[in-house]
């Protein structure tokens, strides 16, 4: 006989169990409705249950086609079950929020029952008979939450043959602080160009270890045809005539200007740190220059190759004719500026890994939280390689 439901929401539990009148009970079952978007993850229960003194204990139990069997162990004293669902597939694994339900004692406690479903049955035939027979009718009136650690309290506001009962059950005391979650990089994978940019966690959703893997920017389509070349250089020495003077030596070209330094990330307990596109053909890489708790990532990812050279612009015409004597030497060419790293915004990050997108080329890479600062989601937006000049 199964003596009720959990159903699962997300990471919300509910039931539609008030309590259990079963100490001393054994292999207690109870139906579990799980969440569609979990079916493909592998459930257990993790249940604990009171010791008799200050210290609970836990047991994890298998969850076998939706039941969940509450091994006799659980019952030896009154006090409260908490109920939570451990979902695990590959290296993920989540936990909802438990649920508490009071354990209290049956009638004729004292007496341990047969570790099987009969007496469950047998109680239950033998109520519903004495009510039909006697036209009892049993109403449930107000079920409220007493304070943590007062008495739970059952009252009669019916009659002995039609009796209402309403419900003061009290608030199960607050649990302690989990620990802190930590966070760190793994391995980081330039996978083929065009593919899609993938975040996964080895880890579990308390000791995080994120691998990335990001595809290289594609190649570049040709550049287009170069416009008209400048006027060429001076032309074929003239014929040999009486020798001149040598001409004078070009004036060095000025140097690029230096590009503007991009803006520093914004900081926050877990945020992207610096990102950067290094040079085409590279491997992208995510390191971690914060802590374990309090992580910063820096992005390194791999422009797109340069596409073909465009094809070779028309030729100047050709320079004067030039005075007899030697032609000078030509000019040298002034050094090309460095180019300025671009800056990113830092965005907020957290825990467990949510959805990965790679954006268009171009783009700036994010990483939001839609999670909280203790139960952190990670959603990344990564840009592919920009397309080749």
């Amino acid at each position: 006989m199964k003596f009720g439901t959990i159903t699962q929401t997300g990471l919300e539990l509910s039931s539609d169990i008030g309590m259990f009148p079963a100490q001393y009970s054994a292999n207690i079952q109870i139906d579990v409705e799980i969440d569609s978007a979990y079916q493909d993850y592998t459930p257990t229960a993790n249940v604990g249950y009171p010791s008799g003194g200050p210290v609970y204990l836990n047991t994890s139990l298998a969850i076998e086609d939706d039941v969940l069997t509450i091994e006799p162990v659980c019952f030896k004293n009154d006090g409260v079950l908490v109920i939570s669902l451990a979902f695990t597939k590959e290296n993920e694994v989540i936990v909802t929020h438990p649920i508490n339900i009071p354990i209290v004692g049956a009638p004729g406690a004292s007496i341990i029952l047969p570790p099987s479903n009969i007496w469950q049955q047998q109680v239950a035939s033998f109520v519903n008979s004495y009510i039909n027979k006697e036209g009892i009718t049993i109403s449930v009136g107000n079920v409220a939450t007493g304070a943590p650690g007062s008495d739970a309290e059952v009252t009669n506001t019916g009659t002995g043959t039609n009796p209402v009962f309403n419900f003061t059950i009290p608030r199960g005391n607050p649990g302690q602080n989990g620990a802190a979650a930590t966070i760190r990089v793994g391995n980081v994978t330039t996978s083929e160009a065009g593919g899609n940019a993938e975040v996964t966690n080895r880890g579990s959703s308390t000791a995080a270890v994120f691998d990335f893997t990001i595809p290289r920017g594609q190649t570049g389509p040709a550049g287009p045809r170069g416009q008209t070349g400048p006027q060429g250089l001076t032309g074929p020495q003239g014929p040999k005539g009486d020798t001149g003077a040598t001409g004078p030596r070009g004036q060095t070209g000025p140097q690029g200007p230096r590009g503007n330094p991009g803006q520093n990330g914004a900081a926050a307990t877990i945020r992207v740190g610096n990102v950067t596109t290094s040079e085409a053909g590279g491997n992208a890489e995510v390191t971690n220059r914060g802590s374990s708790t309090a992580a910063v990532f820096d992005f390194t990812i791999p422009r797109g190759q340069t596409g073909p050279q465009g094809p070779r612009g028309q030729t100047g015409p050709q320079g004067p004719k030039g005075d007899t004597g030697a032609t000078g030497p030509r000019g040298q060419t002034g050094p090309q500026g460095p180019r300025g790293n671009p800056g990113q915004n830092g965005a907020a990050a957290t825990i467990r890994v949510g959805n990965v997108t790679t954006s268009e080329a171009g783009g700036n890479a994010e990483v939001t939280n839609r999670g909280s600062s203790t139960a952190a989601v990670f959603d990344f937006t990564i840009p592919r390689g920009q397309t080749g000049p």
